[in-house]
C-alpha cells in the first residue's frame, strides 16, 4: 500500500504548490491570481500571511459585519479551511 505522508503547508509564494492562488473570505469576497504574477510582483518569499493581509486590507465587509476593523476572514482554500483559534476571543 502507497505510504502516507503530511505536507508541510507553504509558508511563501514560492513554496505555493498550484499555478493559481484562490483567496476566500468569510465576509466579503474570493477572488484568483496568478502565482507568477505574484511572485514578479511580490517576490518567492513573500509569507502568504502578508499576502493575505494585504489583499484583505481594503476590507469593510468585516467592519460592517464584526464591528472591528480589519478583515479577520481571509483564507487559501486550496490549502483547506482555516483553523479557528480555540479561546482566544478574536
Amino acid at each position: 500500500m502507497g505510504e502516507w505522508r503530511q505536507v508541510k503547508s507553504p509558508d511563501t509564494l514560492g513554496e505555493y504548490p498550484f499555478p493559481v492562488v484562490s483567496v476566500a473570505c468569510r465576509f466579503c469576497r474570493r477572488g484568483r491570481y496568478r502565482l507568477e504574477t505574484l511572485m514578479r510582483a511580490y517576490g518567492a518569499g513573500y509569507q502568504l500571511t502578508d499576502l493575505l493581509a494585504h489583499l484583505a486590507s481594503d476590507c469593510t465587509a468585516a467592519v460592517e459585519r464584526t464591528g472591528r476593523l480589519g478583515c479577520r476572514g481571509p483564507y487559501l482554500p486550496d490549502l483547506g479551511e482555516p483553523r479557528r483559534s480555540s479561546g482566544s476571543g478574536v
